[in-house]
């Protein structure tokens, strides 16, 4: 997904566009095709996106409460990342959600940094 640049701000009014239409037009299709491994996604519209397309995503779950028990993994040395099945293609794939890597966001720098400990096995394993 591409990101929305300033349209990410509060100042403006997303309600109204459609934020998902590549997506949803396009990126189900080449999910299918590549049959991913491990989709990685980086802010809250990625994240929201696909946690959607799972239907993990709901009033009491958020991309935020995956990005948390992400954390809690890597902080206990866990390394699970568990497959989800994504509805729209059928197919399954391990979904890491991480924040948006913005200089506008100095935590994300951090988070990422202590999540990297969660995808080092995954990643070593495909070499």
């Amino acid at each position: 997904m591409k990101c929305s640049g300033n349209l990410r701000d509060a100042e403006y009014d997303r309600s109204g566009l459609a934020l998902y239409v590549c997506a949803d037009t396009f990126l189900l299709r080449e999910i299918e095709v590549l049959r991913p491994e491990l989709i990685v996604c980086m802010g809250s519209l990625a994240s929201t996106w696909i946690l959607k397309q799972t239907g993990l995503l709901n009033a009491k779950y958020k991309w935020l409460d995956l990005l948390l028990e992400e954390l809690e993994w890597a902080i206990k040395g866990e390394t699970q990342i568990l497959e989800r099945k994504i509805h729209g293609c059928g197919h399954k794939a391990k979904i890491v959600v991480l924040p948006h890597p913005s200089r506008r966001n100095p935590l994300a720098a951090v988070l990422n940094k202590k999540l990297k400990s969660l995808l080092k096995p995954f990643i070593d394993s495909l070499r």
